[in-house]
C-alpha cells in the first residue's frame, strides 16, 4: 500500500527543470502557491493549468507519476467537492431529499480542486526534479 506513494521521491531525468538551482525552484513553488490564492479568475486558472502543464512536460517525468502522487489527497479533494457542492447557496440544478446542488456549488467545488491538484502537482514537480539532499541543503540555505 505505501509503496505506491510517490510523494518526496526524486525521478532522475534529463530536463532543463533538473538542472535547475534548488533554491529557485524553492522560491518559484511558493510564487506559485501564493499566486494559486490570489488570483480567482477562470482565466487565471486556464494560465496557471497551462504553465503547470509546461512544466511537467518540459520535466521528461511520465505522466503517470504526477498522477500517482496525488493518489494520497483523492478521498480529500473528492470530499472537498462534494462538501461544496451540497453546501454552498445558489441556483439549484438538483434536489435530493433535502440536500441541493447548485451552480454556485459546481463552481466553487471545482475552483478548490483545481487549486488542490495545482498545489499537489507544482509539489510533485519540486520533488520530483529535485534530490532530498539537494533539497534540504536549499532549504538550509535559504532559511539563514
Amino acid at each position: 500500500m505505501l509503496t505506491d506513494i510517490k510523494i518526496g521521491q526524486f525521478f532522475p531525468a534529463n530536463s532543463l527543470l533538473h538542472k535547475l538551482d534548488a533554491r529557485l525552484k524553492i522560491v518559484s513553488l511558493f510564487i506559485l502557491i501564493v499566486g494559486i490564492f490570489i488570483f480567482d479568475s477562470q482565466l487565471d486558472y486556464l494560465i496557471w493549468c497551462v504553465i503547470i502543464g509546461l512544466l511537467m512536460y518540459s520535466s521528461k517525468i511520465p505522466l503517470k507519476m504526477f498522477f500517482i502522487s496525488i493518489k494520497p489527497i483523492i478521498w480529500i479533494i473528492l470530499f472537498t467537492f462534494i462538501l461544496h457542492l451540497f453546501t454552498t447557496q445558489g441556483k439549484v440544478i438538483f434536489e435530493i431529499w433535502k440536500l441541493s446542488i447548485t451552480w454556485e456549488g459546481l463552481a466553487n467545488g471545482s475552483f478548490v480542486c483545481l487549486r488542490l491538484l495545482l498545489l499537489m502537482f507544482g509539489a510533485s514537480l519540486l520533488t520530483f526534479t529535485t534530490p532530498p539532499l539537494v533539497l534540504s541543503d536549499a532549504l538550509e540555505d535559504l532559511m539563514k
